[in-house]
């Protein structure tokens, strides 16, 4: 594909990046988002149409750029439309050209503190962690190694203490992924190891949410603080999926942690890692910024 820039619609900006160039240094913006569709059992024109759908706000934005990872390149463009304003950049996951400039840009704006970055895996909750490696992102300060959950800890944890990271993510999955200071009792209770207190007092704010069906396993925890982890399972949240309503809807979770990100003021890097197991959860982002 061609490394320049494709009009769709009037004044939507589309980038295909498929063995060419990276993306341009002239394209600058406030806000990068990495969008990595991992297409589960659903049709891909599916997924690629909730994330779109999802992040409709932010594709008005002209100071938006939107990375968007997945092996269904033409499908990007059949829902974009005159109003977008954002600019699109499209890569396979497998395109070196389209993670080179996806690390810059998050190493630019994790500087700049103005990282706004998305994660989002579609696949079933036991194929998370492996859709995640297959994006091949890597840390910050290293070419090496494919995204681990070590890495991204250690990624956060360089951010500076003012920075608040949200993580939106299936709560049995923390741990493993993240490689978080914190394990689940057979009875739901939360046990935090405090030889790790310390260091994670010296990173940013972590907030960590489940959006899924693990309610039923871990019960209502209204909250938990270790040095600077907090991990919110809320019981508004958790009687929503019990009383069959609606899924979690993620504008409602911005609206519960939203205290504890205006305490902390400014912007803030928001990582959310989630997938749409439940065909009844939908992916409606808040704009955290």
């Amino acid at each position: 594909m061609s490394s320049s820039i494709t009009s769709v619609g009037k004044s939507s900006r589309l980038h295909p990046i498929e063995g060419g160039d990276p993306t341009p240094s002239t394209i600058q913006r406030t806000k990068s988002i990495v969008v990595a569709v991992a297409e589960g059992n659903r049709k891909p024109s599916a997924d690629l149409w909730l994330l779109l759908n999802g992040l409709w706000e932010e594709l008005q934005d002209p100071n938006v750029i939107i990375y968007v990872l997945t092996e269904y390149l033409d499908r990007v463009e059949e829902w974009l439309c005159e109003e977008v304003k954002a600019t699109i950049v499209v890569g396979k996951p497998t395109s070196t050209n389209i993670m080179f400039a996806i690390e810059g840009a998050v190493s630019r704006c994790a500087v700049e503190g103005k990282l706004l970055l998305w994660i989002c895996c579609l696949g079933r909750p036991k194929e998370l962690t492996n859709r995640i490696k297959i994006c091949e992102l890597r840390p910050m300060d290293g070419w090496d190694n494919a995204l681990t959950g070590e890495d991204l800890r250690r990624s956060i944890l360089r951010l500076p203490p003012t920075c608040v990271v949200t993580v939106v993510l299936e709560v049995c999955y923390v741990g493993n992924l993240l490689g978080l200071p914190f394990e689940f009792a057979a009875d739901g209770t939360s046990v935090v190891h405090r030889s790790a207190e310390a260091e994670m007092s010296k990173g940013p704010h972590i907030i960590v949410i489940s959006a899924s069906d693990s309610w039923a396993w871990f019960g209502d925890f209204q909250g938990l603080q270790c040095g600077a982890f907090t991990l919110m399972l809320t019981a508004e949240l958790g009687e929503r999926r019990r009383n069959g309503r609606p899924g979690i809807n993620l504008r409602e979770v911005g609206r519960v942690v939203a205290p504890d990100l205006e305490r902390w003021g400014g912007q803030h890097p928001v990582i959310a890692l989630s997938h749409a197991a439940d065909q009844d959860t939908p992916l409606v982002f808040p704009g955290f910024h």
